[in-house]
This record gives C-alpha cells, structure tokens and sequence, in this order.
C-alpha cells in the first residue's frame, strides 16, 4: 500500500495532489525510515504539499528518535577514548541522545549505481545466512533475504555532506579498522556516536543512516580476528561484507564493514545531541 502510494505521488507530481488522511497514517505509522525518506524525495519532486510534506518530515524526526533510543546501550568501549578530541569525553558514555534535525538524501546516480549493484548481488543468490540487525523495527521496505540493512555511520558534519554529495570513498577510509580500509558501519546508536566527536563540547554531532547491502556475509564472532585474513575476503570478493560480532565474544557491539562504497546508499543526515 505504501509503494502504491508513492507511484501516486510521482505520477501527480505535476498536478494538485491531495493525500487521503489514512494514506498519510500510513506512511507515518509504518515508522520506516527508508519508506519515509523516499515519500519526502517525492513530494520534494512534486513541490507541492508543502504542509503534508512537513507532516511526514515531523514523522520521519520521531522515527529516528525511536531509532536512537531503541538502538541505544550504556556500554563503554576503548574506541571511544581513542576517537574523542577533549579529554572529557573519553571515559564517559552518554545516558542518550537528542535528535536535533533529520535532512533527507535525495542524490539519484547514487541511488542508480546503488540499485545495479543490489540487481547483481540479488541475481548471483550467494546469500548464505540472513542476518539481522537492531534497527529491523524501522527499516521495513529493504530486503532481509539480501542482507540488505538500515545502518548508522558516525562522522563529522563536513564528511556527512560530502559523503551525503558523493557517497563514501574507500581512499579516506582509514586503515586502523579490524577489517583495515573499508567503511564501517554500527546497528547502535551508542557505537555510531563513538565517531562523532567534536571539538567544541556545545556543537551537534552528526550521523547518516544508509541502506547498507551485506549481501552474501562473511560472519565472524572471534575475540580477535585476523585483520589480515577479514581485509582479503573483502578486497577477493569472496563475500560482500563482514559482520564483527563483537556483541558475543566482548559483550559490546556488532561491526559491520564492506569495501565496495556502491553498496551503501545515504538516507538521511542526523544531527543530535548527546544527553550527559
């Protein structure tokens, strides 16, 4: 119902386009962000409905909240002592967060080269175990049977931009990961904030939800895996992406990470607050 309601927008984008109330509660209480995100980029195209647009835009904010709080665990780990800027924040995990602003992604080739890469992961059905991560409740509309995933990626404002421009580059991945260069993503909140570390204690911290597709996944919950080992099954293309259960083996937080950039798609930028 959701999907109809979306081609209905696109094929009145040129014409005076009124929603029904109970498609409207569709869309709002479905909670998915992806779902959400793609009715906005819509309605932005139609430039029309300006007030249901912040409507959905109000719905879309309290569905990344819930997002937050729901993924969110009061767990210290050392990546966030090595990752702070002030010496204050490195001992210290935030009691939550407070979503600030949520700007929705609307780049088309990213989403062209995105949907080619998903078509050729789909068509070679190498996709072993499907895996499935804490933010499911609000990513209803992706594909579970690919491993395809609503995920966090911590950053600062001005990466988020170029990232949310260009998508991610392998060149700026830094080298120091578990699974060397690649670009890494986090299903908590409280994982994801530990990246977004600021150099002034009042400035908003910032972080992209993405369409991540895991495709056919090389699953490790080893306490310590071989960096060596994980960076060659990425770089051999002998699975799409590696999943770091880091949750069994150390009690903290699963890792996510893939090397081909085309298989993450930003959705939204968030900018939030930590609660001390």
């Amino acid at each position: 119902a959701l999907l109809a309601f979306v081609i209905k927008l696109i094929s009145e984008a040129m014409a005076p386009l009124v929603v029904k109330g109970e498609d409207l509660q569709k869309v709002l209480s479905s909670k998915s962000i992806p779902q959400l995100c793609e009715v906005i980029r819509c309605m932005q195209v139609a430039g029309q409905c300006q007030k249901q647009q912040q409507h959905i835009l109000q719905g879309l904010h309290v569905a990344v909240q819930e997002l937050m709080d729901g993924t969110y665990a009061r767990i210290w780990t050392r990546d966030r002592r090595s990752r702070a800027k002030r010496p204050e924040e490195r001992e210290v995990t935030p009691r939550g967060f407070e979503v600030s602003s949520v700007a929705v992604v609307d780049e088309p080739e990213l989403r062209r080269k995105y949907d080619l890469v998903k078509s050729d992961i789909v068509g070679k059905q190498r996709v072993s175990k499907m895996h499935t991560p804490w933010t499911a409740p609000w990513a209803a509309g992706l594909d579970p049977h690919n491993n395809e995933w609503l995920l966090m990626h911590g950053t600062t404002a001005s990466s988020a931009e170029l990232i949310a421009q260009w998508g991610f580059s392998i060149q700026e991945a830094s080298p120091n990961g578990v699974c060397g260069a690649a670009i890494y993503f986090a299903e908590s909140s409280t994982k994801a904030d530990e990246y977004t570390s600021t150099g002034n204690p009042g400035e908003e911290r910032v972080l992209i939800l993405c369409r991540v597709l895991g495709g056919d996944v090389h699953y490790t919950e080893e306490a310590t895996p071989s960096k060596t080992s994980l960076a060659k099954v990425l770089r051999s293309g002998t699975s799409n992406s590696v999943l770091n259960n880091r949750e069994r083996c150390r009690q903290t937080f699963k890792e996510y990470a893939l090397t081909n950039v085309v298989q993450s798609l930003p959705e939204c930028i968030v900018r939030y607050r930590q609660l001390l």
